[in-house]
């Protein structure tokens, strides 16, 4: 995934002729921008988010990279393995992210959707420290899964 998203953040840094010192300016450093592109490291999801957002990275692009579609049929899930490691890593934060800015909840199909709302009612129980209602949130998804 290093390699991915150094590759996404290099190709629309050079496409808006901004520097990597341009590019870092208000959101991290230059070291970091140098880091992300040469595949060292991650980015953190609040500067992966506000590197995308300087850069106006469409978000099909982004799903496009992360090899997620917007619309699926049959059994195929719209939740990749990406979303699944994050899961698994309790990296609620990076969820939050692609919940909100990457899935339009309309166009899921309806399994999905029990999947995104059982996702986001953990983000807001776990990642946002709502535990009343995290767990109404989770109890309606229970309800309507049953």
């Amino acid at each position: 995934m290093k390699q991915k998203i150094s590759e996404l953040i290099k190709e629309y840094r050079k496409k808006r002729g901004l520097t990597q010192q341009e590019l870092a300016e208000g959101i991290c450093t230059q070291a970091i921008i140098s880091k992300i592109e040469k595949g060292i490291t991650n980015p953190l999801v609040d500067i992966f988010s506000a590197l995308c957002q300087r850069l106006a990275i469409p978000s099909e692009r982004i799903l496009q990279f992360l090899e997620v579609k917007r619309s699926l049929t049959g059994s195929e899930n719209v939740f990749a393995k990406e979303y699944r490691q994050l899961y698994y890593e309790r990296n609620y934060q990076a969820i939050k992210f692609f919940l909100e800015h990457l899935l339009d909840y309309d166009e899921l199909p309806v399994d999905n959707k029990y999947y995104y709302d059982w996702l986001r009612a953990e983000v807001t129980f776990y990642y946002e420290k709502e535990q009343q209602a995290g767990l109404k949130a989770l109890e309606t998804v229970y309800k309507a899964v049953m």
